[in-house]
């Protein structure tokens, strides 16, 4: 008697594109504010401390 674990392929396949995209934009808006906040930062005259 055999039973497959977890979701069928279909849904297997949407579930991984979908976890893939989350951590895709979480890099991507983690890279948008390292590359702004400096600018940020001089613009508002505030330390680099003060602007993390």
């Amino acid at each position: 008697m055999t039973s497959e674990d977890g979701l069928p392929l279909p849904q297997r396949y949407w579930a991984i594109a979908v976890v893939a995209l989350g951590v895709t934009l979480a890099v991507l808006d983690s890279a948008i504010a390292n590359v702004t906040l400096p600018t940020i930062a001089r613009n508002l005259d505030a330390s680099p401390a003060d602007s993390v």
